[in-house]
């Protein structure tokens, strides 16, 4: 993810502390000096890291941990694996170029993808679309109300934006929320579980974003945001930069998914 990059952006002194603190494993007082429009040097084209569990009862449990702007793959996974994190998988980064013949099947279409094949989905439970709130616990820093809505276009899913969860019997709510971790590698993450049969369990769905790098351009948090949300919809990633989705990994500040990101969603929903 032919391959085009955003212009390479000049750190400030301070800038440079925020990414140095960040490569360190520092926290928010290494960088405390940082002034609120700090940025990336230049783009990291790095790859999420997957933790996958197996659990007694059948069940997955999975969470897509997203590298913070100026930290790479292998730093992020070798943070997380310093940790004891479970289920830890080595990275194997994907090309992102445009292939002569892109897949075209259920899990795949043209550079879109879904995370996982078969694909993970949500249960209508009785609607004629499966009905998933997303549940906003975050400040200014994340515009969830913003990319919800372009979700939402998608055929096949309906998504909506909400401060509760509504007490209506068969709706799903994911849980979006911030918190500052500190330099801990990761801008945000997304877990779920899923039953044996790739269905969402509900409630166990949720999205957290790391609001010590929120002080990063406004178009790269929408980015992020719109990312993890379309995880949590069952999309994966976007293999090519040309397509400008908000589903390719790594720093480019893409802010929507695009017209092939939504054909999937409904394609796949229209399949179960």
């Amino acid at each position: 993810m032919s391959r085009s990059i955003l212009p390479v952006r000049r750190l400030s002194v301070a800038g440079v502390l925020v990414v140095a603190a960040v490569l360190a494993g520092g926290t928010p007082a290494d960088a405390a000096a940082a002034p609120a429009t700090a940025a990336p040097a230049a783009v990291v084209d790095a790859e999420d890291v997957i933790t996958e569990v197996k659990l007694p009862d059948g069940a997955t449990e999975v969470t897509i941990h997203v590298p913070a702007p100026g930290v790479t793959t292998d730093q992020l996974y070798q943070k997380l694996k310093a940790k004891g994190t479970p289920g830890l998988k080595a990275p194997a980064p994907a090309p992102k170029s445009l292939a002569a013949s892109p897949p075209d099947d259920l899990c795949n279409l043209n550079y879109s993808a879904t995370w996982s094949c078969p694909p993970v989905h949500w249960a209508r439970n009785g609607f004629g679309h499966p009905q998933v709130y997303f549940v906003d616990y975050t400040g200014s820093s994340y515009p969830v109300s913003q990319v919800v809505p372009v979700w939402d276009q998608a055929h096949g899913v309906d998504s909506h934006y909400t401060h509760s969860c509504p007490t209506t019997a068969g709706v799903h709510c994911v849980q979006v929320s911030e918190n500052n971790y500190g330099a801990n590698g990761e801008f945000g993450s997304t877990s779920m579980r899923f039953d044996s049969n790739y269905v969402f369990f509900d409630g166990l769905v949720n999205i957290t974003l790391n609001n010590y790098y929120a002080n990063y351009s406004a178009a790269l948090r929408k980015k992020f945001t719109c990312h993890e949300t379309g995880h949590a919809l069952g999309m994966g990633h976007n293999t090519a930069v040309s397509t400008q989705s908000c589903m390719i990994q790594g720093e480019y500040e893409f802010p929507s998914p695009n017209s092939s990101d939504f054909t999937l969603l409904a394609r796949v929903y229209a399949s179960f």
